[in-house]
């Protein structure tokens, strides 16, 4: 599950590096704060990851992503504000929805991939309408 998600991500990244030189740009801003950093005296700095956040848009949007994962499960923001990043933990919505149920991640993907697409219409049908709709 997080590798899928960080497949996902690393695509993202990709996309957008090619397209505005996004990870390139966050990455000078990133240096340029750890190097700032560095060069203050020792009383005067900060942890590195404070600066990095309000410095950085990347910074910004992966504690984001993580925060959002720990605490709900899913994720739903855009990265650069262009490219939407959409991804959740079933096991987690899971136990969030159903607490005292216990379900393995593998089971969740297997019920998934049993899935087909006209599940989705019976379920949008009332029952009994459907069975007049047969006679």
């Amino acid at each position: 599950c997080y590798h899928e998600f960080s497949k996902l991500i690393s695509l993202i990244l990709k996309h957008e590096e090619e397209r505005v030189g996004y990870l390139s740009q966050q990455s000078k801003i990133l240096l340029g704060a750890r190097d700032e950093i560095e060069n203050l005296p020792e009383s005067q700095q900060e942890h590195p990851f404070d600066l990095a956040l309000r410095t950085s848009l990347l910074a910004k949007e992966i504690e984001s992503i993580y925060q959002n994962l720990c605490r709900d499960g899913e994720v739903r923001q855009y990265i650069n504000k262009w490219v939407e990043l959409s991804f959740c933990l079933p096991q987690k919505l899971h136990r969030k929805h159903f607490p005292n149920i216990i379900v393995e991640p593998e089971l969740i993907y297997e019920c998934l991939e049993n899935l087909k697409p006209y599940h989705a219409l019976l379920l949008l049908v009332d029952v009994s309408k459907l069975l007049e709709s047969f006679s």
